[in-house]
């Protein structure tokens, strides 16, 4: 029984198109006053059964205020996303916190906090969350160590690894679990039935387990045949059967993002050349690649992808490993870092005091620096953002110029030079595995294989004698170990097991006279420096006594440096020939801190008469890369 007129504006409010609806609220009350005047305008001849009564006129007026009340909240509910401003804010680190840079922020799936790792003023690192309508950000206590976070689709929890185990929180009361053991390897993704699919560890496959806890079971497999190094970064689909995964090779050209399912029953490729991807609601598919953010259509219910990709953020930080640097929510909110992946830093010599005593080279991403013996050239690590892949670099003090030594898809990394600067040993992964392979600069950096095994292996220390090299390496392929030290004897290109326990061994360092091996290992529970004779390895003694990592040798031997668990430089005096007896350790000064990890990279280098240091300075802190946050992101797409 509604007029003709009425049911015109009305169908009008609802076309789906917005182009197509009205634009305003004052469009539709002109139209509605327009159709009852046409109800009113009745041809006198009708008879009079036909023309509208005044009750029948006053239900006519009550049915188009009615309408016009539902007719403005449909307008405002069908306008509301399109006329909702795309809003970009940047959330900096807390006070006397800093960032993880190779840590993604994670916004939660209702889109109201964010989850980020950082570490504060005293070595620690935890997970914060910041809601975003608030000012300050909180960390979530019994998170210690955390790395990879992911969300509950309920934004409830968030699962992270720390200490070798997958565990969970419940962000608001701070209730914590463990849900299994795993290596902070890759992030989890959690659906809807409580299930978790996460990479236990760098060359393992996915796994499935109960958010409650349980044994984890596989769910995809490593396809040996093309060279498949591991699965990483999944991240499940709207249907929570199915979930996106980052396939890392060998080979550049067979890393892909896949598909694969709960059941362990599909796989199929679905990008190439791009970083892990994730789903973004109502239907895209969001990735990195050559430095961009991109998304492109994608059809959840037929899990196929439609039309091109297209850009949304212009440069995003890419840390490697197939890894993209943003995450975003079921309501439309990108969370994004951008720059911030590798810390950009300078080399300065500082004295005994801390003071600055002279620098040199541009500010740039040196990882794994390495400095010769004649202090005359430093060698580092640089990531390639194209490829992912890493090269071997070399900086010229002298100079201030920078050159590449090792070139192609394969992956080279930590440097360590000879004892006469004419060669460079580094772990290259030229097939199945990361070997130790060296670059004769005498040579016309002519290159050479050293040692080839069934694991990675990465090179630490050259003995000032030019006859050994220390290394580490794990007992098994599968992660199943710990970090060991072996030794390779250049006479005859033989390996040696040096310390192999149950503990984490690393960090090697010779002594100058070549009888003993400063060394860090976690067997106490946290990392400290301990001196073993070398080559028999027999006893031992403990030298840091409240945590430490990265020793170093005074040239003369008499001394030992390190760095402790609050990034102090720390010395050491040792006296005695068969049996150290080392002093009491005494802090240096404050070694400007990184954000990583103290015990990832070498941090410092002593000079050869020991009264300086190289000391790589950050040139800017994580302020400078904050965590950008875009609300509405695909309303941006529309203008």
């Amino acid at each position: 029984e509604v007029p003709p007129a009425l049911a015109r504006v009305v169908s009008r409010c609802l076309e789906k198109a917005p182009q197509e609806r009205f634009q305003s609220i004052t469009d539709v009350a002109f139209c509605l006053e327009e159709a009852s005047r046409q109800s009113d305008s009745f041809p006198a001849s009708m008879p009079a059964q036909s023309r509208p009564s005044n009750r029948g006129r006053f239900a006519w007026m009550l049915m188009a205020v009615a309408a016009l009340v539902a007719i403005f909240f449909i307008l405002y509910l069908q306008r509301a996303p399109s006329d909702t401003a795309v809003m970009r804010f940047i959330i900096p680190p807390p006070e006397n916190v800093a960032f993880v840079r190779i840590e993604v922020p994670v916004i939660s799936p209702d889109g109201r906090r964010l989850a980020f790792v950082a570490t504060d003023s005293a070595g620690k690192t935890m997970l914060w969350i910041r809601a975003l309508d608030s000012i300050a950000a909180q960390p979530l206590p019994a998170t210690e160590g955390a790395r990879h976070p992911f969300w509950s689709p309920d934004s409830r929890h968030i699962g992270f690894f720390a200490n070798k185990k997958l565990r969970r929180i419940d962000v608001t009361s701070g209730a914590a679990q463990v849900i299994c053991d795993a290596e902070a390897s890759g992030t989890g993704t959690w659906n809807s039935e409580d299930v978790i699919v996460f990479a236990p560890g760098w060359t393992k496959p996915l796994h499935r387990v109960s958010a409650g806890g349980g044994v984890p079971a596989p769910v995809t497999s490593i396809d040996e045949s093309r060279q498949e190094a591991s699965h990483r970064w999944p991240h499940f689909l709207p249907d929570g059967r199915h979930f996106l995964y980052k396939v890392m090779s060998h080979q550049h050209e067979n890393e892909a993002v896949n598909i694969g399912s709960l059941d362990g029953q599909e796989s199929r490729r679905l990008l190439t050349d791009s970083s892990a991807a994730i789903y973004a609601p109502p239907g895209y598919l969001m990735f990195v690649r050559e430095g961009a953010l991109m998304a492109q259509a994608f059809d959840a219910s037929k899990m196929q992808l439609t039309g091109e990709p297209f850009s949304v953020i212009e440069t995003i930080a890419s840390p490697g490993q197939g890894q993209g640097m943003f995450s975003v929510s079921e309501t439309g909110v990108l969370a994004y870092r951008s720059g911030g992946a590798q810390l950009n830093i300078e080399f300065a010599w500082l004295d005994r005091t801390g003071k600055r005593v002279g620098g040199f080279g541009p500010p740039d991403h040196y990882f794994n620096a390495s400095l010769s013996l004649d202090e005359k050239s430093i060698a580092f690590q640089r990531t390639n953002p194209r490829s992912g892949s890493d090269d071997i670099w070399i900086l010229d003090i002298t100079h201030g110029a920078s050159s590449r030594i090792t070139f192609g898809p394969e992956s080279d990394a930590v440097p360590v030079w000879s004892p006469d600067s004419s060669r460079i040993v580094f772990a290259s992964r030229r097939g199945d595995q990361r070997d130790l392979s060296q670059i004769q600069l005498r040579k016309g950096e002519e290159f050479e294989l050293l040692l080839k095994t069934d694991a990675d292996k990465f090179p630490e220390d050259w003995s000032r004698d030019g006859r050994f090299i220390s290394y580490r390496t794990r007992r098994t392929r599968d992660e199943s170990g710990d970090w060991d030290l072996w030794i390779l004897s250049l006479s005859d290109r033989k390996p040696f097991l040096y310390l192999q326990t149950q503990y984490n061994e690393r960090s090697s360092k010779f002594s100058p006279d070549g009888k003993w091996i400063a060394y860090a290992s976690d067997e106490s529970g946290r990392y400290e420096v301990y001196v073993r004779p070398f080559p028999s390895g027999a006893g031992k003694w403990k030298v840091s006594t409240a945590g430490g990592s990265q020793p170093g040798w005074r040239p003369d031997g008499k001394e030992l440096f390190y760095l402790s668990e609050d990034w102090k430089l720390m010395s050491v005096e040792l006296s005695g020939a068969s049996a150290l007896a080392p002093g009491v350790p005494r802090p240096l000064f404050n070694v400007p801190r990184t954000s990583l990890p103290n015990y990832f990279d070498h941090s410092y280098f002593v000079s050869a008469y020991g009264k300086r240091f190289l000391i790589g300075v950050p040139v800017d802190d994580s302020r400078q890369y904050p965590i950008n946050v875009v609300v509405n992101w695909m309303e941006g797409l529309k203008r």
